[in-house]
């Protein structure tokens, strides 16, 4: 597990949090000044700036910042300029005015530029960094690359708090600024060296970090004039990258990793063209921009987009990995909305408020979602009359191919199978089934008399490898035999339709490819198993079950730890709404609410302390990979522990400080009464769960669900899950989810529309959005049935109040949590977990 890579990105995510509030302090003033006969004169004003909006002019006279002389404010002594001042007194002619300088609404500029297109900007190269962090766990390039990535992010919304001429924000700024290309040049020499085909010398990237040291030394030191050297340093350091990357071109000519260099040339000149050439070289020769630099550096985005598009083609890391639909959507609607939101404030309604552009973004946003699904559903309905499916099976077949020589195990092959034949055919159920034919039952609802003749052609016909037999809406298909038990994969199909004979090749195709490489597979792990029972007469055992080989514990108890590190979308949905909170806090001049947000914070720190011990107990299982011991499992707990509560705590203060200055402007009693709402609460938690068991098992009874939960491999391993496990994630998530989606999301839809009804629709479709992994097929069955939960969230909140909700919210979390443990005698021994017994050599 690579710690130090995961202790980065949460130094990262911290930092990027406190530069956030930081930047929120105080916007951007805009205003430089020059110094004459002993009195301060405005000698120009910013484009994007505060000044601007408020009709100050060249020439204007400064009488005081902050109430106090110009030169006694130590922006305007040091750089001349006006910022991080909360009062500016002006005199034109005789007419004196003071101005008090704070965020409003009307600057619409700045939360784009400063605010919005760098937390963008950041959540992006960070949920890049999170998929090559889980998926190139020990890998040195790809490592390099996940910190060339966290430092892009902090130096584009370290850059806006710079021109601030904030200290600390100015610091990182141009420490990042300084070394980002060389990161990049020293991601690009691991990359290559570890391809063998690497054309220059690491002397070059260990000269440009001593050469860029020495600048920021000197920047330090005020040995020589900043803004223009660095300008000047960021085009020798990108000349020397573009110059190297054009001699790999020529070094790998008849290479297919020549395609990776022309990828990451492409990326490079995008994403600095239009800053080199519309603001740093016109500064340098002429002095002054073309285009101001907040416009150029949005052309960042390419560079992780450039990145994210190598990896899906295979010619970066080959990783093997699958798409989920609603993310694949989900990113390729943002850049239209986005412009589309930007056309109509530059040239339909430039006077628009901010939270209307935020509103019309998200509903831009949805609707090219939900575009694309409608898309997505009739492509597959209509595949078979649409011109451009005769090539489809070839396709899938080259497709299958390329990918089954990624797959680890039988189980992976399997469900990549199953993924294929759901995604090519017409098919209602599918199931791969291990038993001998007349013992076999059908492992999905369906006519009996259908089942009974397709398994008595089946025991009549000789089976062969990819051999297809039909009885109507029923198939079953022969992949081999293994473990000496045949395997088949069982089907029904939406219309008693056979098969086409262009569809029954495809289908014995990928079957014969998958048999293939399960056999192969199988006789790999028959000769590793007797390797390492004849290597020094030693077995490793585990007193649980099942028995498992140390190598594949550490593999999967490390998969599975980074995902409990690495929750990506409860981070970044919590750090989406603690920046959503923060920037309605300082535009309508609200506080942070220390007495109820403290309470609820203070019962998070307790949840996240209940089962740190527990957390360090099951994750002791790390130290039988010779790579980690028990200080840095311990020492990585505590840290994880202390992030999360920390994290948490500052997200349901922000979420609570929001929502109840919300309600006090639109009338929303939200603690009234508060023992008649935990009645309520208690009340409507037990119904709701009472009526959602009936509706499962009644669906379940009927073959139109099925419910299967999905143990994950971590926890077959390290069982154990307790009382104080339960009590503490009902806890986290009850206050957690309530706080930010109905103490603050409600009142902020309600703030924006004036329709309540909206808000409870919208809160309870993006809670079930962060729900959407579930071990119940199909998925729309839970789905539904989390945003009618939200629904009744939402109408105890509204009617009864907010104790009603998380009340309800928290009974029927721990109840669905608790009973398990409460019902079931666990067959794994608790105490033999330790490190003492957990394991035995024999």
């Amino acid at each position: 597990m690579n710690r130090t890579t995961i202790i980065a990105f949460i130094v990262a995510s911290v930092l990027v949090l406190y530069l956030t509030i930081l930047n929120l302090q105080y916007p951007l003033i805009g205003i430089n000044v020059v110094e004459k006969n002993g009195e301060t004169f405005v000698k120009e004003i910013y484009e994007f700036g505060w000044a601007k909006n408020h009709n100050i002019q060249v020439h204007d006279r400064v009488l005081k910042v902050d109430g106090k002389p110009p030169l006694s404010h130590f922006t305007v002594r040091e750089y001349g300029a006006i910022e991080q001042a909360k009062t500016v007194t002006i005199q034109r002619g005789n007419q004196i005015q003071v101005f008090t300088i704070s965020y409003e609404p009307n600057l619409i500029s700045q939360f784009m530029y400063y605010l919005i297109l760098p937390i963008s900007f950041f959540i992006f190269v960070a949920s890049l960094s999170v998929f090559l962090l889980r998926l190139r766990t020990h890998d040195k390039p790809s490592t390099v690359l996940i910190y060339f990535l966290l430092l892009a992010g902090l130096c584009y919304i370290s850059a806006s708090l710079s021109a601030k001429y904030e200290t600390i924000g100015r610091q990182i700024f141009i420490g990042t600024f300084l070394f980002l290309p060389v990161i990049f040049l020293h991601f690009l020499y691991d990359y290559f060296e570890k391809e063998k085909k690497v054309w220059f010398t690491k002397k070059i990237v260990f000269l440009l970090y001593r050469v860029n040291l020495i600048e920021f030394v000197g920047l330090k030191l005020h040995w020589i004039s900043e803004k223009k050297f660095l300008l000047g340093a960021l085009l020798l350091n990108v000349a020397t990258i573009l110059a190297l990357l054009g001699k790999g071109l020529v070094y790998l000519k008849k290479d297919e990793q020549q395609h990776t260099v022309r990828g990451l040339l492409l990326a490079i000149g995008l994403s600095a063209a239009p800053f080199v050439l519309f603001y740093s070289l016109p500064v340098l020769i002429i002095g002054k921009w073309v285009l101001p630099a907040e416009l150029t550096v949005t052309s960042l985005f390419v560079l992780p987009s450039v990145f994210l598009y190598l990896i899906g083609m295979d010619r970066l890391f080959r990783l093997q990995f699958s798409i989920n639909h609603f993310v694949y959507y989900a990113f390729l609607s943002l850049l239209p909305s986005f412009l589309v939101t930007l056309l109509y404030a530059k040239f339909v309604n430039k006077a628009g408020r901010l939270a209307e552009l935020v509103l019309l973004f998200l509903l831009i946003y949805v609707i090219n979602i939900l575009a694309l699904y409608l898309k997505g559903y009739f492509d597959r309905t209509l595949r078979a009359k649409l011109y451009v499916q005769k090539n489809f099976y070839q396709e899938s077949i080259y497709r299958i191919s390329e990918t089954l020589k990624k797959q680890k195990n039988m189980r992976e092959v399997i469900q990549f199978l199953e993924k294929e034949v759901r995604e090519v055919l017409d098919i209602e159920n599918l199931a791969f089934v291990q038993l001998a034919i007349r013992d076999m039952q059908a492992p999905f609802h369906c006519d009996e008399k259908e089942w009974t003749k397709l398994t008595k052609k089946m025991d009549r016909q000789p089976l062969s490898i990819g051999k297809i037999i039909e009885n109507k809406r029923l198939f079953a298909v022969f992949v081999g035999s293994f473990r000496q038990s045949p395997l088949l994969l069982i089907g029904k199909k939406k219309h008693p339709i056979p098969f086409r004979s262009e569809q029954k090749d495809w289908l014995s195709t990928i079957v014969y490819y998958a048999s293939v490489t399960i056999e192969n597979m199988l006789k790999v792990e028959d000769v590793i198993k007797e390797l390492g029972s004849l290597k020094e007469g030693i077995v490793w055992q585990v007193h649980m079950e099942p028995e498992i080989f140390a190598p594949t514990l550490s593999q999967v108890v490390q998969r599975e730890f980074l995902d409990k590190v690495l929750n990506l979308s409860g981070v970044l949905g919590s750090f989406i709404a603690a920046v959503i909170g923060l920037l309605i806090i300082t535009i309508e001049g609200g506080k942070l609410n220390w007495n109820f947000g403290g309470v609820l914070a203070a019962i998070i720190l307790f949840a996240v302390v209940l089962v740190t011990n527990d957390g360090f107990e099951f994750s002791m299982i790390n130290s039988y990979d010779v790579r980690v011991n028990q200080r840095a499992i311990r020492m990585l707990t505590l840290v994880m522990s202390l992030f999360q509560a920390i994290a948490t705590m500052c997200v349901v203060l922000i979420s609570t400080s929001v929502g109840l200055f919300l309600t006090e402007q639109i009338g929303i009693s939200a603690f009234e009464h508060p023992v008649n709402q935990i009645i309520v609460g208690v009340t409507a938690g037990i119904a709701c769960l009472g009526g959602m068991t009936w509706l499962n098992a009644m669906l379940q009874s009927t073959g139109k669900v099925r419910i299967a939960p999905e143990l994950s491999d971590y926890t077959m391993f390290v069982s154990g899950y307790n009382w104080k496990g339960a009590l503490s994630m009902s806890l986290q998530s009850s206050i957690g989810e309530e706080a930010i989606y109905r103490l603050m999301g409600i009142p902020v839809i309600v703030w924006l529309t004036h329709q309540p009804w909206l808000a409870v629709l919208v809160t309870s479709l993006l809670w079930a959005i962060i729900h959407t992994g579930t071990g119940t097929h199909p998925r729309i069955i839970r789905w539904s049935e989390i945003v009618a939960l939200g629904f009744v969230m939402g109408e105890l909140y509204l009617q009864y109040g907010f104790i009603a909700a998380l009340v309800a919210h928290f009974i029927h979390n721990f109840i669905l949590m608790f009973a398990p443990i409460a019902l079931t005698k666990s067959k794994i021994n608790r105490k033999a977990l330790p490190i003492n017994n957990a394991v035995t050599k024999g």
